[in-house]
Order: structure tokens, then sequence, then C-alpha cells
């Protein structure tokens, strides 16, 4: 506000400048002097008008310059303006906190100071730009304050001139070191969904909402034969033209939120083959919640299926063999019942005639032999007549039966010698009733041994032949 002082000084200037301007009459008449009165009281109170005015307009801009200086210092992001050499000309409270220090400590200091060595460069580079092209500049670097830790910020800059024509550079200072650990997190899960998809054992493929690849497992080049080509950006219908109309109606649902599968489906490729893929397409989504694109996993199936097809003719082969099989078995069936029956008929033979035999032999061959055992023989007559009844008792008898049919092998000079054997006939009896020497004798009993299976001396042969019966 003024002073007292200063309205005194003011007044005498006046009235100086008053004197050196106007030329006032000797004599002034009443008229004249209440006019000019009236006319310096209009004057007065619209110089007072005009003062107040003045005062009022003078408290307002001091408001605004607190109101922008308010707004400097304390805005969100920080606010340095450099010169043509980079220092520190001016800077609010936030670019000070930023530095680390107190807003006297950073005026008239190099900025690069404050900079990481690897991004000075950058910043130098960004602050000719600023200067020679006049138009605004953006940059980022890491920034390294007195106090606290470093952190990556962006400078928006732009081309500025004081009261006196001085250039300058005003520049903000945004913090984004949030972002970018949000951009490193986002590009390092990229990589490892890229890699876990590349690296994945399954054919994937993700695609993004225009059906672009986005990335693919190597098993998905292999499987398609695309090995060696760069399918990033490429339109998935641009890679298999050979795609059918349903498949690309199943990707339109799947854009727009289904899922979808098959367990067996065929695909016609271009070059006239089939190729059978077991498939399920499911969206992936973005951040918002919106359909990012699809994500395809697949699995050529088309060995199994040759597999499968070469198995099923081989069972259905297999059935006619049985079929064939069981036909025959039905022929073969009805033979053995045939021969059942006559086997039976053949027993049933058998039986009637070894009856009628022994019928025979009772009836016309004992009575005689009776009559002939009453006559009066000679020795000679009556030891064969005794032979004649041994061989015809042992036709009759188990024992010749079972030693005819077990051991058909035996000669029939063996047979009656075994039927003496068992009778306990001595070798030297044996030899006198055959008229051979008793050599032959035990030639013959070895030949029965061993036919019988009676190798070495342990088994008596006798004993052997009475178990027969």
């Amino acid at each position: 506000m003024k002073n007292r002082g200063d309205d005194d000084t003011l007044r005498r200037q006046s009235e100086e400048r008053l004197r050196s301007q106007v030329d006032l009459p000797d004599e002034i008449s009443p008229e004249d002097a209440n006019e000019l009165i009236h006319e310096l009281r209009v004057h007065q109170i619209e110089l007072e008008m005009q003062n107040e005015e003045l005062r009022r307009s003078q408290i307002e801009l001091d408001e605004s310059r607190m109101r922008y200086a308010d707004l400097y210092d304390f805005a969100p992001v920080g606010y340095l303006t450099f010169d043509r050499t980079g220092l520190i000309v001016e800077a609010n409270l936030t670019a000070a906190k930023q530095l680390g220090k107190e807003r006297p400590l950073i005026l008239d200091v190099p900025f690069f100071l404050y900079v990481l060595g690897k991004d000075r460069n950058a910043f130098n580079l960004h602050l000719a730009k600023v200067f020679k092209t006049g138009e605004r500049q953006t940059c980022e670097v890491r920034l390294a304050p007195g106090i606290g830790e470093e952190f990556y910020a962006r400078l928006d800059s732009i081309f500025i001139q004081d009261a006196g024509g001085k250039d300058l550079a005003r520049t903000s200072i945004s913090d984004i070191s949030y972002s970018r650990r949000a951009e490193d997190e986002l590009r390092e899960r990229e990589e490892q969904l890229r890699l876990f998809a590349e690296h994945a054992p399954a054919a994937i493929a993700m695609l993004d909402s225009n059906m672009r690849y986005v990335a693919v497992s190597r098993r998905w080049t292999s499987d398609y034969g695309l090995i060696g080509q760069q399918l990033a950006g490429r339109s998935h219908y641009d890679v298999f033209p050979e795609i059918p109309e349903r498949w690309k109606e199943i990707h339109r649902r799947c854009l727009a939120g289904a899922v979808e599968r098959a367990k067996e489906d065929p695909f016609e490729r271009a070059d006239g083959s089939t190729q059978w893929i077991a498939w399920e397409i499911r969206p992936w989504y973005v951040a918002s919640g919106a359909v990012g694109g699809i994500i395809i996993f697949s699995e050529d199936i088309t060995e199994r299926k040759r597999t499968e097809d070469a198995l099923r003719q081989s069972n259905k082969e297999l059935d006619l063999t049985i079929q064939a099989l069981r036909e025959k078995t039905e022929n073969m069936e009805e033979v053995n019942v045939a021969l059942r029956v006559l086997l039976k008929q053949r027993e049933e033979d058998r039986k009637e005639l070894a009856g009628a035999v022994l019928t025979n032999v009772r009836n016309l061959i004992l009575p005689y032999m009776e009559k002939l055992n009453q006559s009066h023989l000679s020795s000679a007559q009556m030891t064969w007549m005794k032979i004649l009844e041994s061989n015809i008792n042992e036709i009759t008898s188990s024992f010749g039966r079972t030693l005819a049919a077990q051991y058909a092998n035996l000669s029939s000079t063996e047979i009656r010698i075994a039927t003496l054997i068992r009778d306990d006939k001595s070798t030297a009896q044996i030899a006198k009733l055959f008229g051979i020497s008793e050599k032959t004798v035990c030639r013959h009993r070895d030949n029965i041994r061993k036919k019988l299976g009676l190798r070495g001396g342990g088994a008596n042969l006798r004993t052997h032949l009475l178990g027969l019966q």
C-alpha cells in the first residue's frame, strides 16, 4: 500500500506540471470560478473511481499471481526451466522434491548431474532439438535424485523466451516408473507366454480378433508343414486357404465368447490329402474384459485314425475268418457225430464178434478137446493138447486180449512164450515144448523184456505178465 509521503510527492509533482502547462488568468469571475470548481470536483471523482479500479485490478492481479504460484509449485508434476547449457533456471517445489533437494540448492545447477550416465546423451539431444526446432519434444531418462531411489522420468519440453528475449526450455517431469515396471512385467509375461507357446508339446496357435497369428508352438509348425515360415501377423486364412466355411463359422462363434471342441475332424488339405484333427478353441481376453482373439489347441490324429481303420479292417477280416471257422467247426461237429456213431457201431460189432467167437469156441471146440483128453494120447500128444488148451484159453481170456492189444509189436512166438512164462514154465520146459534150444528161448525172453520196456534186471518178467490179466 502507498504511504503519506508518496501522496505528498505525487501532489507536488502534479502542481508543478500544472503550472508549467496552464496559464491561469489574473482575475476570475465568480461564475467562472464556480464552473471551474465543479469541473475540478467531477474530475476528482473520476480520478478516485479510476484509482479504485486500479487498486481492485492490482488486488486481482496479486491474487492471480499467488494462485499461479500455488499451481506451479504444488503441481503433481515437476516443472523446470533450462537455458541452452542445461542449467536449471527455475523449478517448482515438486521438481525439487523429485530431485531430492531444497529448491535453492538445484537452481543454477546443470540438470545432467541428476541424469544417469547412460541416459545423459539422450537428455542432451532432447534439449538441443528443443532449441533447434522450437517444437515440443519428449524423451525418457532415468533420474538419480540426491535422496531416494532412481526412477524413470518422461521429459516434455517446449521452447519459450523470457521478457528479455532470452531462449529457454520449459520442461515437465513425470514419474513413469510404475508404468515402466508394468510395461516390463507385461513384456516379461508376453515373453514367457511366447516361450511357453513355442515350446509346448502340443500344437497351439494364438490369434487376434482379426484371425492374425500372435504366437505359435513349434509343434503347430511341425504338424501343419509350416517349419521355417514367419507366421506372426499373417492371416490364418491366408496360411490355410483351404479352411472350410464351417470352421470359419466356429471361429466367429469363439470370437464371440464360445468354447468349442471336436474329438476327430477331417481337414481336407490343398494337396488333396486328408488330415484328421482333434481340436479345442477358446477365446482369450484383454485387460478390459473384451475378447482379444482365440487360442487353438489341436492334435494331428491322422496316424491314429489310420491305425484304427486298419484295426477295424483287421477285425472285420477276423470276424469273417471266425465265421468261416465256425461254419467249418459245425461241419466238423457233424462229421464227429457221424464218426462217433460209426465207432460206437464198430465197438458194438466188435463186442458182438467177440461174443460169437467165445460162443463158437465153447460150443464147437471145447467139447471135442474134452473128448480128446479122455482118449488115450501119447505123452507128446498130451503136451500139444495142453498147449492147444492154453492158447485157446489165452484167446478167450483178458490176458490174451490185453497182451495183443497193448503190445502188438510182439511176434506170435513171443506171445506164446510170454504165456508160458506167465504160467511159471521154466526155460528148459519151454524149449522142450517148442523143440528149440534154451538159448533161443533166452533170446526170446530178452526181446520180450525190451518190447515191454523192462530194461535192466530189476523187474521180474513173470510178475509183470501176471499184472496184465
